[in-house]
């Protein structure tokens, strides 16, 4: 399974640098320090990736690039979802559910993206097709919080974190934002992960 990814965060515990603020999953393992970060599960199935960078353009420009570079990696990449969401209090983050298939293998990639200023942040949750999501990687996809829309406290951690993570959505580029959907598949919405299951 390919898992070479631009982002990723998750969790309970805050961790904040000087332009950012994130929560990292509780329990998983951090392996990467520096510029990139990365994290593990127990299972050492799934991932969450952090990846700060400069970027000068807007968001869709940001979310093309990030995609266009992934795909390099991953060619079998197909996208899902690609849905303006609110992070970071009111902040328009871009949430992208894609695909992609290696060594007899499929990952589901959940990405968060977003753009403070020319500081771009993607936040990547990797894992296989056959597990279900979990609710403490998902939770940080939208933890993260650019220095420009934090909330004043010491340390720069914002006070509100981490909230659910979108549910995902059908293949859609729209950039229509979404007001907060709850963690879980609703309606007849197709996932790559989820099967949809009628209510009885």
């Amino acid at each position: 399974m390919a898992l070479i990814c631009s982002a990723c965060v998750a969790g309970l515990a805050a961790f904040a640098s000087g332009d950012y603020a994130f929560s990292p999953p509780a329990g998983w393992t951090k392996l990467a320090s520096g510029t990139n970060l990365r994290w593990v599960d127990p299972s050492r199935n799934e991932y969450v990736y952090l990846h700060p960078t400069n970027f000068n353009g807007d968001l869709n420009a940001f979310v093309n690039a990030m995609l266009k570079k992934e795909k390099a990696a991953n060619p079998s990449q197909y996208v899902w979802a690609n849905k303006n969401y609110f992070i970071c209090g009111r902040h328009t983050g871009r949430y992208v559910i894609w695909t992609s298939s290696g060594h007899g293998h499929t990952s589901i990639w959940e990405q968060m993206m977003a753009l403070w200023g020319q500081d771009g942040y993607a936040v990547t949750y990797v894992r296989p097709q056959n597990r279900p999501p979990s609710g403490v990687a998902r939770a940080s996809l939208v933890s993260i919080c650019g220095v420009g829309a934090m909330l004043e406290q010491p340390g720069g951690v914002p006070v509100s974190m981490p909230r659910s993570a979108p549910a995902g959505a059908g293949q859609d580029t729209g950039t229509d934002s979404v007001a907060q959907p709850t963690p879980e598949p609703q309606g007849t919405i197709s996932h790559p992960y989820v099967p949809f299951i009628p209510p009885m």
